[in-house]
């Protein structure tokens, strides 16, 4: 018998300088440094990184049980998660949160 998990997704797009692109893999990766932060939560489902043909788009995927899991995530680690996402952004042109 199938057990469906409610899920949330939140997914952001971003502008890789070309520069950067090796970094910005391994940190917004399935195994990267958002990754491991993500892990510290039991509501943390998992991440994608998917990357234009172009090379310099990309787009991340980070999978919730629900938003209030989410938001209590962010509520709790919310000096790390200012922490590295001020580490990140030299590593990007431009980012936006899709969902």
């Amino acid at each position: 018998m199938w057990s469906l998990i409610p899920m949330y997704k939140t997914i952001w797009m971003f502008e890789v300088a070309p520069e950067s692109q090796d970094k910005f893999e391994k940190v917004y990766g399935s195994k990267g440094d958002w990754a491991m932060l993500f892990r510290k939560s039991d509501a943390y489902i998992g991440s994608e990184l998917f990357r234009n043909i172009n090379g310099l788009s990309y787009v991340t995927i980070d999978s919730w049980k629900s938003p209030q899991d989410f938001e209590n995530f962010k509520i709790k680690w919310e000096k790390e998660y200012h922490i590295l996402d001020h580490e990140c952004e030299c590593l990007t042109r431009a980012e936006t949160r899709i969902l």
